[in-house]
């Protein structure tokens, strides 16, 4: 990527409208090179970081250098006068899906974070290799053609919050560029080495490396896959609402700026809930996740 990592970094927060200037934001932060570039960034960018930013993480205690990483982030968080939540992880004695229990735990306290200190935004730093090995772990598994859009920008939580990704476009080798070039200090998990370690880390280790051996763009053209596919959800959205809503109500009459005002309401995450009236009494309801069709009865 020819721009500047933080010009682009810029750039996608302008373009998706990820971030204003007055925003409260918890950083979900691990330690690793990813996180730490966010956070660095997001110092950066914030006029008063040391009131707008909280750093959330999580110490799983799963490997040797995980109180390193815990460390490294309490000196950043003095360094820059940033207030930093850190908790444990306590790895349940059930073992099935212990990725997922992570997951869920780490999410729900960025949750609680953004709650403590009223954050709207949570950011992550997802970039476009974890992007390309989510829809490549997404086409191996099957699915639904929909479902390989992969991660977006932006995403509303069901608490009223926002997940945020603004390195999502950004490959890891400009995130590790950068990170050298500006000295940012990090700690290598060892585990995302490891090819047995996930499905993931397969990909990551294995696949994708060959990928890109046939085409040094591989990440990039995959990435850029994934937004194809969300592009084509979007164009196709008020078509599936049409096919929707007569498979419901057969002689409901519609029109074309109804279902394209519908289609914009869904897309739209800042509005978790709204209607729209059509005509006979029917209206069309967003409830968060959810999508209803409601006829006033007479």
């Amino acid at each position: 990527m020819s721009v500047d990592l933080y010009r682009q970094f810029q750039l996608n927060v302008q373009k998706e409208k990820l971030l204003t200037g007055k925003d409260k934001v918890v950083i979900g932060i691990s330690g690793g090179v990813d996180s730490m570039i966010l956070a660095n960034l997001m110092v950066r960018y914030f006029q008063h970081p040391e009131k707008q930013i909280f750093l959330a993480h999580v110490n799983y205690h799963l490997r040797d250098n995980s109180d390193d990483e815990s460390h490294l982030i309490e000196e950043f968080a003095k360094k820059h006068n940033i207030i930093a939540e850190l908790i444990d992880w306590n790895k349940p004695q059930n073992s099935n899906s212990i990725e997922r229990q992570a997951r869920d735990f780490r999410y729900n306290f960025y949750e609680q974070v953004a709650t403590k200190y009223g954050a709207k935004k949570i950011v992550l730093a997802h970039h476009a290799n974890d992007q390309a090995e989510t829809i490549l772990l997404k086409l191996i598994r099957g699915g639904d053609w929909t479902q390989f859009a992969g991660m977006s920008f932006i995403r509303p939580t069901e608490n009223g919050s926002e997940i945020i990704r603004p390195l999502l476009n950004i490959s890891k080798t400009n995130i590790i560029n950068y990170a050298q070039l500006n000295q940012i200090e990090w700690v290598e998990d060892q585990t995302n080495f490891d090819p047995d370690y996930t499905a993931r880390n397969t990909i990551r280790n294995l696949i994708l490396p060959e990928m890109e051996k046939l085409n040094n763009k591989a990440v990039e053209h995959i990435s850029d896959f994934g937004q194809f596919i969300t592009n084509l959800e979007s164009e196709m959205l008020p078509e599936m609402l049409r096919r929707w809503i007569k498979n419901q109500i057969p002689s409901q009459p519609l029109k074309e700026q109804q279902l394209e005002d519908f289609a914009n309401l869904i897309q739209n995450s800042k509005k978790p809930y709204g209607k729209i009236e059509l005509e006979n009494g029917v209206f069309l309801k967003k409830e968060k996740n959810d999508i209803k069709i409601h006829k006033i009865k007479t």
